[in-house]
């Protein structure tokens, strides 16, 4: 990357790559249960609720701006406000999850995107892009497992002629919802990459 963009990196070298390694152990969608309210307050369920138990509309909020991005309804609280009522929905383990990982990154969007109303369009999209990003195979229990290593690749450090690096993502770029994913398949030896660089418009 440049400052305030992007350029290639054909012709520099490589000199460290940060990684941290993310899990990706999930095979169903029952992780979501509690945000979509099918868990009630009193077990562990969000309060105040943040979709309406009939039609499943994501309920509505004074607007606000966390981390440079917008928060208009409870679901993007939940996400981006550590005041929240239920910020603490969710375990750090839990948060760590590649499955979750996406559904934040899509929940939260780019600089200029429409909000669902609804949140099965998020979970149906969380879905596809993770089903798209990780292979799974038969465990030794017949049950289903997830084969792929997954890596959250933070910074790369190349060196470019004068002995300067270049970033991962441009300077301009919002990191609260900027990554790049790298997941591999040992079997297939396939590789599969998901870049986000959220560039504020103003």
């Amino acid at each position: 990357m440049i400052a305030d963009g992007w350029t290639s990196l054909a012709g520099h070298k490589v000199v460290h790559i940060d990684l941290e390694n993310v899990p990706a152990t999930l095979t169903r969608m029952d992780i979501f249960d509690k945000v979509a309210g099918e868990v009630p307050a009193e077990a562990g369920g969000p309060d105040p609720p943040i979709v309406r138990s009939v039609g499943g509309q994501i309920l509505q909020r004074l607007d606000d701006v966390r981390d440079g991005i917008p928060v208009n309804d409870n679901l993007r609280e939940m996400l981006l406000c550590e005041e929240s009522d239920n910020a603490g929905l969710y375990s750090d383990d839990e948060k760590s999850q590649l499955l979750w990982r996406c559904f934040e990154h899509l929940s939260l969007g780019g600089p200029c995107c429409q909000n669902e109303d609804k949140l099965e369009p998020y979970l149906e999209a969380a879905k596809r892009c993770y089903k798209e990003l990780v292979s799974v195979q038969r465990s030794s229990e017949g049950g289903l497992e997830v084969a792929s290593t997954v890596f959250r690749i933070k910074g790369i450090q190349t060196e470019q002629e004068g002995g300067e690096s270049i970033p991962l993502f441009p300077r301009k770029a919002n990191l609260r919802n900027s990554f790049c994913y790298i997941t591999m398949d040992p079997n297939t030896r396939l590789t599969r990459l998901l870049y986000h660089a959220y560039i504020p418009y103003w």
